[in-house]
């Protein structure tokens, strides 16, 4: 039952996707303008990192590498438990595919509903790429307003007044990002969380092979890095924005304009969230493995009583 559900939200995951990056896809020229004229605003390009344009390689590389590891353990399988009425071609092809326990198996189905999965993997670890993507290029553009009010001391008012308008127009970038790629958000922290457990719980099953061993930790020692990666850069924006603070509370003078971006950075909150139902910050981090780590104490106590 829990395989089941598993491959029913792995599925239901990938459909949810497509409908969210369409409906996405409908307003993104507006949005990529609105950002654009956000740039001109400030005054200055945004300068992405070097590694910007690496880390989508190396996600879904590493996604490649976990399906091939995939397809060794399903290719081996059979030989380790000795059957020879299923070759590993046909174990690969109905393995996590649970519609064949209630039809019979024909390599055309077999062949869509694995190339479906493999799909699906795919618009999974797209999905955090692309939260970690956007999250990266709103937090360079924060920091460049934070250059500018480190080195500050001696500005005059008309001045701290523009940093204060482009501050402005870069928290309502915010907003406009986040009301985008909030549902997203939402989806890639609930879906990474969720599958956390589920390879938890599989933790404690004995695996047959090592091929069968090095798959498993392979892809849950993934899903922790990604699921750690979308925190963490997602939770840039937020400590961009408590820099911002930090530096005007080290000024050595003050003006009228100066105090009132420190009251304002003060009062708002500039970080994205999963549909207001969290925010992303570090200490979300501590609360998702404080979660993590409850729900395998739990489990392991349970499978002590139960043993």
């Amino acid at each position: 039952m829990r395989i089941f559900l598993a491959t029913f939200v792995f599925f239901f995951n990938g459909f949810v996707v497509i409908v969210l990056f369409l409906k996405l896809a409908t307003e993104w020229p507006e949005f990529m303008r609105y950002w654009h004229n956000t740039e001109k605003f400030i005054k200055s390009k945004v300068l992405l990192p070097r590694f910007f344009v690496l880390l989508p390689f190396v996600i879904l590389g590493a996604a490649a590498v976990e399906h091939g590891l995939f397809i060794a353990y399903c290719v081996t399988y059979e030989v380790f438990n000795g059957n020879i009425s299923i070759n590993g071609y046909e174990h690969f092809m109905t393995n996590d595919l649970y519609v064949f326990n209630y039809i019979s198996y024909t390599w055309y189905l077999g062949v869509f509903l694995k190339f479906t999965s493999v799909i699906n993997t795919f618009y999974w670890n797209f999905m955090d790429v692309f939260v970690i993507l956007m999250s990266i290029a709103l937090a360079r553009m924060l920091a460049l307003i934070n250059e500018r009010i480190r080195f500050s001391n001696e500005i005059k008012i008309a001045e701290w007044s523009e940093i204060r308008r482009q501050y402005n127009k870069v928290y309502e970038l915010c907003n406009q990002l986040e009301d985008k790629i909030s549902p997203i958000l939402l989806l890639s922290f609930s879906s990474n969380l969720y599958f956390v457990l589920v390879q938890l719980h599989g933790s404690v099953e004995k695996r047959d092979t090592v091929m069968e061993s090095i798959y498993f930790f392979y892809s849950f020692g993934l899903l922790l890095i990604r699921t750690l990666a979308v925190c963490l850069f997602v939770a840039r924006i937020d400590d961009e924005n408590k820099s911002s603070l930090r530096f005007l509370s080290c000024l050595k003078t003050f003006n009228s304009e100066s105090k009132r971006l420190l009251q304002q950075i003060g009062t708002t909150r500039m970080a994205l969230s999963g549909m207001n139902f969290f925010s992303v910050t570090r200490g979300l981090i501590l609360n998702i493995a404080a979660a993590i780590v409850t729900y395998e104490i739990f489990f392991i106590q349970y499978v002590n009583t139960a043993t």
